[in-house]
């Protein structure tokens, strides 16, 4: 299980990264390449990619979530917590494509 958070945890990250560059990635297997290719990022953001994919610790994790956190103002109209709901646990209301299938 904790495998398939980090995984996701990365994914999540890098997805909001490509969105903020408005660049595209074909496949998962392609994101960290785009990652590392990204003119506006983190300083360092590939190396704690690696450390949270290697060690899976919470420091590096909290690490890699406040590094991407606190690189740009990520707008919401709503409460992470309400939208996480929305989008993944919700999405059956509306028909609207879970976040984690995108």
């Amino acid at each position: 299980m904790l495998d398939l958070s980090v995984s996701k945890f990365i994914l999540f990250g890098g997805r909001l990264l490509l969105a903020h560059n408005e660049q595209l990635y074909p496949y998962h297997k392609w994101l960290l390449r785009v990652l590392a290719e990204l003119q506006d990022k983190p300083a360092g953001l590939m190396e704690q990619i690696d450390q949270v994919a290697t060690s899976q610790n919470a420091e590096a994790i909290e690490s890699l979530y406040q590094s991407i956190r606190n690189f740009r103002e990520w707008a919401s109209p709503v409460p992470w917590p309400f939208q996480f709901m929305i989008d993944s646990e919700l999405n059956w209301m509306d028909g609207k494509t879970p976040v984690d299938d995108l």
